[in-house]
């Protein structure tokens, strides 16, 4: 028997030997607990409720001991030729301990895999890629790695590691975390409302619904994401998972594996293209010129601006943040 594709991994672990081997890492990834502080602004993650609150396997925060990191992962796809269509795939973390000014520079980031082309997983294909990179990751959380480093290059010193955050676009971030696309009957993966589709087709989805009561929107947990992962996973034919998708917007990812890991809080809204790249100002731009069915006034009025704009002259924005 042969493989269909292979797939080159990085072992986390040897990847942290190396870096932890270069003079300055260890004192970098400690640099964050000697910050300047002011009360009531945040300057990055450090500043976080996560971060002070994430548990280690003791129950205890999980960065109070030294060389205890914590990874984001995202995964992302790119055109390797420029004469054929071949989409490859790279998954790799970055190490959140580590200054943002040095954090992403390419000799701190691990590549930890390459997904071969020509195309990309569909939905949970993309487990058989995570499951590696899991079991990493359950080793590095639950049994300490030890390791020489530059600083003790004689004695092995313990390091501990988790992730932390999920940081992709939304399709990469719907696969990986195992949510259904922003096109699904539940598409988002902070609330579990259900959108009817538009013009009674399944191509889009009417985005709008519910706009005038959204306070009545339920927020997903932890508990029922995991819930209902299970029951896909347990699922035996295609029809059975479908139905789930469609009622929950839910399926079960290698990610799942990782006990401590609350993928409904732990996957970061994708502002980059949800924000920066124009999605705001053309849903403002629907908003204003959209007459409410129930309220017969536009959907953002000239009231909810000057409301907008006071909360928006209140916050203050760092100076130099790092």
């Amino acid at each position: 028997m042969y493989a269909n594709k292979v797939s080159a991994f990085n072992s986390i672990k040897y990847a942290l030997t190396v870096m932890f081997s270069r003079p300055g890492f260890e004192s970098a990834i400690e640099a964050w607990r000697y910050r300047t502080r002011h009360n009531n602004t945040m300057y990055g993650i450090y500043d976080g409720q996560l971060w002070n609150e994430f548990k280690d396997r003791d129950g205890n925060v999980f960065t109070s001991q030294a060389r205890s990191l914590l990874f984001t992962l995202n995964v992302d796809w790119f055109q390797s030729s420029k004469r054929t269509v071949y989409s490859v795939g790279a998954v790799y973390l970055t190490i959140n301990n580590l200054p943002r000014s040095i954090r992403y520079k390419n000799e701190n980031i691990i590549l930890v895999c390459v997904i071969p082309g020509p195309k990309e997983p569909k939905d949970t294909q993309i487990n058989n890629y995570l499951q590696v990179l899991v079991n990493d990751l359950k080793e590095l959380y639950y049994d300490d790695f030890f390791t020489c480093t530059a600083e003790s290059p004689n004695v092995p010193v313990p390091v501990r590691a988790a992730l932390f955050l999920i940081a992709c676009d939304i399709p990469a971030s719907r696969k990986v975390s195992g949510f259904t696309s922003f096109n699904a009957t539940v598409p988002c993966n902070k609330c579990s409302t259900a959108f009817p589709a538009r013009y009674n087709t399944h191509l889009q989805r009417d985005f709008s619904f519910g706009l005038e009561d959204i306070d009545a929107w339920s927020l997903r947990t932890n508990i029922e994401n995991r819930y209902h992962a299970k029951n896909w996973k347990e699922a035996t034919t295609k029809r059975q998972r479908a139905d789930l998708e469609q009622k929950y917007g839910t399926r079960f990812s290698a990610l799942h594996d990782l006990e401590y890991l609350d993928l409904v809080r732990c996957t970061a809204i994708d502002p980059m293209h949800g924000l920066f790249l124009g999605t705001a100002k053309k849903m403002v731009k629907i908003w204003r010129t959209t007459i409410c069915d129930l309220t017969h006034e536009l959907y953002l009025t000239d009231v909810d601006l000057k409301e907008m704009q006071k909360e928006a002259n209140d916050i203050i924005l760092p100076a130099h943040p790092s």
